[in-house]
């Protein structure tokens, strides 16, 4: 966002960059068989999880998911569950009921309350975005992740600063926006790893605590306008 801006002619020393935030009081890591969502939801514990939880439009481009889902159709033990609304709802409604992609399960967007829940019951955390996104905006989905002690698979392009986040601090995969394929393969490297996904989620989580945090966005505020 700053070099967009600097690109643009804001001058540098005018603009203070301080990430989106989370409440890494109140979203913390549930343990699986603590997690009551699975129940409600009817969902086994047993397998692997790839989540997406936020807006369902066309700057999050779900097509990506459901084709990347596809792909993974012969991976029995993987399910992605989606859980959103907007514009674009309807529309992955529809493919999944008319292109039967049954390793796909479609939930409404459940209430700020839930989001620790939620992201719990992922064993990696999906964040799509369209081409471009990166420059301009960083989905608020990400920390929230991070805050749950999630690893993720975020679409950014190659130099964008969360890709440059991902690539130091090692709690998940960049991928290129747009490309199904590769959401696949990162979702297949994650489920075969040889490193616990308990300790990409650590990172994670010591990621938000320490970079992503509301003590550390207030401050960075306070100090901005002091």
């Amino acid at each position: 966002m700053k070099r967009t801006l600097v690109a643009r002619g804001i001058e540098p020393h005018k603009i203070a960059v301080i990430p989106n935030w989370a409440d890494t009081q109140t979203i913390q890591p549930i343990q699986r068989e603590e997690n009551a969502l699975f129940d409600e939801l009817n969902l086994p514990r047993e397998g692997f999880y790839a989540v997406y939880a936020g807006t369902l439009g066309f700057s999050q481009e779900p097509d990506v998911i459901l084709d990347a889902a596809k792909l993974l159709k012969n991976e029995t033990d993987i399910r992605i569950l989606v859980f959103g609304d907007g514009s674009l709802r309807d529309h992955v409604k529809n493919r999944i009921e008319r292109e039967q992609i049954e390793n796909v399960l479609l939930f409404p967007l459940l209430s700020s309350a839930q989001t620790a829940r939620i992201y719990s019951l992922a064993d990696v955390v999906l964040v799509p975005l369209k081409k471009g996104m990166t420059r301009i905006a960083v989905p608020s989905e990400t920390q929230l992740a991070l805050a749950a002690g999630r690893p993720v698979i975020v679409c950014a392009e190659a130099g964008s600063e969360w890709a440059r986040s991902i690539e130091h601090e090692s709690f998940g995969v960049c991928i290129t926006p747009g490309e199904p394929q590769e959401m696949a393969d990162a979702i297949l490297r994650l489920h075969a790893s040889t490193v616990p996904l308990s300790e990409l989620g650590a990172r994670a989580r010591n990621y938000a605590c320490e970079h992503a945090s509301r003590e550390q966005a207030t401050r960075a505020y306070f100090d901005w306008v002091k």
